[in-house]
This record gives C-alpha cells, structure tokens and sequence, in this order.
C-alpha cells in the first residue's frame, strides 16, 4: 500500500451473510480495516444476530454460523451507527465488493434509517481488477501471489485481510496508478447505476434497462410507451437501492412534464 498515495481514509471490508439474495438476505459478520493517509490501519469487527432470518444450509457450510450460534449478538440495527460512523467520509474496498458486499450494506443500512450513498465515494474491488488480467476465486489468488494457503478461508476476517494482501500484489504486479481516484477510473469503464445492475449506461451514456422485455431500451423509450413499468418495479422484489433509483428517475420525469 505504500506506492498508493491517498487523500481519504480507504475502508477494505469482508461481510459473511445468511444467503446470496441482496434484498432480503442478512449481514451476521462483517469485518472492516480502515487504511489511512499515513498509512496507519484500524479496525472494526462485528458478529451479527440476523434477526430470525434463516440462514441458508450453504451458507452455513461456507461460513459456519447458525442462528442459534448468534443469538447473543447485536442486531445490526443496534451497530449500524457504529459501522456507518467507521467508513463515513472513506473509499471502500474489497473483493467483489461492487456485487455483493457492498450492496447488502447500503441494505442494511436502509432499513436501519441510514443514509449511505455508495456513489459518492471511490470503489478499489480486488476482484474487478483481477478479471481484467487473470480471473481466480480469492483463496487461489491469495496462495498464487503470496505462495501461502489462505487460513480460515470464508470468514470475514481472514477474507478482507487476505483482500488486502492481493490489492497490494496487484499494485506491484499490474503497475497500478498511484491514487484510488486513478484506480476507481481504471477498474469500473463507466459509471455504476444502481448497485444491482438492472439499469446501466449505454455507448451516448444514456440510462438502459439490462433485464426483462425492456432489456436494452432506454428509460426515456419506456417512459413513453409504458410508464406503469416503473410502478411495477417499484411494487417488485427488487432491492431498496434499485427502488431509490427508479424513484429518482420518476421525479425527474414528472419535472419535465411540469416545466
């Protein structure tokens, strides 16, 4: 991390969850490891209850928690302040953050009442930057760029510390930019839409729609023709975030038509 100069405090994190659904599924770990300009680290750690939410058999086997083994701990709501407080105002990192890790959190913490705006920050995902170059699940990239075996593969933990290792490699290995300002530009091509991807910026950068009978058209096509669809979606199993967007895009529609 020394050949990276930073202007803001980067927040590397790792969550553990009761399954892989972004919307509806649980945080029960989440360790963060705040980098600083000086390049002084802290640290943050939580183990969660989720809040009866069922944890999925594979998830269990990945991670190792149960419900019962939780049922001691604090309810993210009763952390939330603490977390939000720890990475406000910081980049974010992690390994295959963008799709999971950090999506789930913005969840989290809207149904706690937090405001957390993931676009406002710079992103360093270890995982996107590795698929331009060599595609690999964390534990293999860990053992091929540090010749060691990841120990506790799967626990938080030991997954963001690993995170960090790789990044650091990858700064030396790929000749990475010295800032993150210039690290975020060259992972992600275009800007990010909503955090689960139902929407993107097409070549003139206009908004589309990447699923569905309006896979490919353009909000401004399907507010034409079918406006009930955005009320659909809103009504839909999709996750806060996504709705926080498609109410942005309403908003601005019903601006125009009142000019």
């Amino acid at each position: 991390m020394d050949k990276i100069n930073l202007t803001n405090s980067i927040c590397f994190f790792d969550v553990e969850t009761t399954g892989l659904d972004v919307s509806a599924d649980r945080i029960i770990e989440i360790s963060i490891i705040k980098v600083n300009p000086d390049k002084s680290r802290e640290s943050l750690y939580f183990l969660i209850n989720p809040d009866g939410k069922e944890i999925a058999k594979e998830a269990t086997d990945k991670h190792g928690h149960t419900l019962e083994s939780l049922s001691d701990q604090q309810k993210f709501a009763d952390v939330a302040d603490k977390i939000h407080t720890f990475i406000k105002d910081c980049d974010l990192g992690g390994y295959n953050c963008l799709r999971f890790d950090i999506p789930i959190l913005v969840e989290e913490f809207m149904r706690a009442g937090i405001s957390f705006n993931p676009r406002a920050v710079k992103i360093v995902d270890a995982y996107k930057i590795l698929i331009k170059n060599e595609s690999r699940k964390l534990e293999h990239v860990y053992e091929r760029m540090t010749g060691k075996k990841l120990e506790n593969a799967h626990s938080a933990e030991a997954d963001i510390e690993a995170t960090i290792e790789v990044f650091e490699k990858q700064i030396e290995l790929f000749n990475l930019p010295s800032t993150i300002d210039e690290i975020h530009k060259l992972t992600f091509d275009k800007p990010f839409v909503d955090l689960a991807g139902k929407f993107e910026r097409n070549k003139d950068n206009m908004i589309c729609f990447t699923f569905g009978k309006n896979r490919g058209k353009t909000i401004n096509e399907v507010w034409k023709t079918d406006q009930g669809y955005f009320s659909w979606m809103l009504g839909g199993t999709f996750t806060n975030d996504t709705k926080f967007v498609i109410k942005q895009i309403i908003n601005a529609f019903n601006a125009i038509v009142k000019k």
